[in-house]
C-alpha cells in the first residue's frame, strides 16, 4: 500500500504527513505542480520530506496556470478553477492509473481542517467515483490549526513558509492563488505587490490577446464584485483611493473571504 500524501506545500498536507510519520507509516509526497509557486515552498517540501522520510515526487504538464489559460482561452477564477482541475487533479488521476496499471494499491492523504467539512465531501466524492480510497487525518481533530501547526514546527526549528508569516491564509501560487477573493488579493497587494502586479499584468494582456478570440468576447476578470467583472487593476486603484479592504472582512461581498486553503 502507498499511503500518498497530496502534498500542496502547505501547513495541512505537511502536518498529514507528520501525523502519518509517527503512526509508524511511512509516507509518499504526491505535489502537482503549478510553476508558479515561491523557491521557500519548494524548501519547505524539501525539509518535511526529510523528517518524515518520504519520497517526494513532483508531477506535472509542464504548464504554468497562465499558459493554460491561453491555451483553454479561458481566465481561471473561483467560479472556473481550470487550473485546479487540469493542473493538479488530472496530474493526480492521471498517477493513480499509473499506479492501478502496476498493481500498485493507493491511499490518498489530504491535509483538510478542522471546519472543512463541506471540502472534504467534494474531494471524497470525486475520488470514490473512481474507487480510490481518501483519509483526512485532521478533519476530526480541532486543535490541528494553522496557528498549532506553526507552533510546532517552530518548537521542532522548522521555519514555515513565509506566506503564513505575511498574513495569507495559504501557499498556493506564491499567494495569487486565482480561486482567493478579494481580501487575500488585498493582503497580497500590501505584502507581495511584485506577485499582484504579475497577476494583474496576466488579466490585462489575457483582455487584449485571448479576449477577442473566446467564443464569448467580452471582459474577463479573476475577481468578481456585485454581479460583474472586477479587475485587478480596478481594485488596486480602489484601495489606493482609500477604500481599504481588509483581509477576512466584508465577508457579505461576494468572493470577498479565501476560495480555498490548499488546492488539490
Amino acid at each position: 500500500m502507498l499511503h500518498t500524501i497530496l502534498f500542496s506545500g502547505g501547513l495541512g498536507s505537511a502536518y498529514v504527513a507528520e501525523f502519518l510519520r509517527n503512526q509508524g507509516i511511512q509516507p509518499l509526497l504526491l505535489h502537482t505542480d503549478t510553476h508558479w509557486e515561491t523557491p521557500d515552498t519548494y524548501r519547505f517540501m524539501e525539509v518535511v520530506s526529510e523528517r518524515v522520510e518520504g519520497k517526494l515526487i513532483y508531477r506535472s504538464d509542464g504548464r504554468t496556470p497562465e499558459q493554460l489559460f491561453w491555451d483553454q482561452h479561458l481566465l481561471g477564477n473561483n467560479r472556473m478553477p481550470i487550473c485546479s482541475h487540469m493542473l493538479k487533479t488530472n496530474q493526480t488521476m492521471l498517477w493513480l492509473k499509473e499506479m492501478q496499471s502496476l498493481g500498485q494499491a493507493v491511499t490518498l492523504y489530504f491535509g483538510i481542517l478542522s471546519g472543512e467539512q463541506c471540502r472534504a465531501k467534494r474531494i471524497q466524492s470525486r475520488y470514490e467515483a473512481i474507487g480510490q480510497t481518501v483519509r483526512f487525518p485532521l478533519l476530526d481533530i480541532p486543535a490541528a490549526t494553522t496557528e498549532i501547526i506553526r507552533e510546532f514546527y517552530r518548537i521542532q526549528g522548522v521555519m514555515t513558509p513565509d506566506a503564513y508569516d505575511i498574513g495569507l491564509g495559504h501557499n498556493n501560487c506564491s499567494g495569487g492563488c486565482v480561486r482567493a477573493g478579494l481580501g487575500h488579493w488585498a493582503q497580497l497587494l500590501r505584502c507581495r505587490p511584485q506577485v499582484y502586479a504579475a497577476r494583474e499584468d496576466m488579466e490585462r494582456r489575457f483582455n487584449l490577446e485571448v479576449a477577442p478570440k473566446c467564443k464569448r468576447p467580452g471582459v474577463y476578470s479573476i475577481l468578481k464584485r456585485y454581479g460583474r467583472a472586477y479587475s485587478l487593476r480596478e481594485f488596486r486603484e480602489s484601495i489606493g483611493a482609500g477604500n481599504e479592504l481588509r483581509y477576512g472582512e466584508d465577508v457579505s461581498v461576494p468572493n470577498v473571504g479565501m476560495a480555498c486553503i490548499e488546492c488539490e
